[in-house]
């Protein structure tokens, strides 16, 4: 079930996107590429679920399109604002302070898809 495990990985994410804490608070650049490959391969595993889910939800060809344009502009939109509320986090709160919301993105992500029947 695509579902299940979009929640899993989203779960795991929240609790690896943490381990960027300790690689900054030790300093280690080895360790954050440790962390960083791991979350990276649950992207890479992640990233085609949403891609192939969003068809299953649509009833036409016409419907498809239009969910399709709109995931990418979301995604677009995504990218544009989360770059800058996480510059504007990581000046006013410290670099930290991204991880742990990032960390809470994962779990809002988990739970809205727990809703997703």
């Amino acid at each position: 079930d695509k579902r299940k495990l979009m929640i899993a990985l989203d779960a795991w994410n929240s609790f690896v996107a943490l381990f960027y804490l300790l690689a900054l608070r030790y300093k280690s650049v080895s360790f954050l590429y440790v962390v960083s490959f791991i979350r990276n391969s649950f992207v890479a595993i992640y990233e085609p679920i949403t891609r192939s889910i969003v068809p299953l939800f649509m009833e036409n060809d016409d419907d498809l399109k239009s969910a399709v344009t709109m995931n990418g502009m979301a995604w677009a939109l995504t990218l544009t604002f989360g770059g800058t509320l996480a510059g504007w986090t990581a000046a006013r709160l410290g670099a930290a302070s991204c991880f742990l919301v990032d960390s809470g993105s994962y779990i809002v992500s988990a739970m809205a898809m727990c809703m997703v029947k």
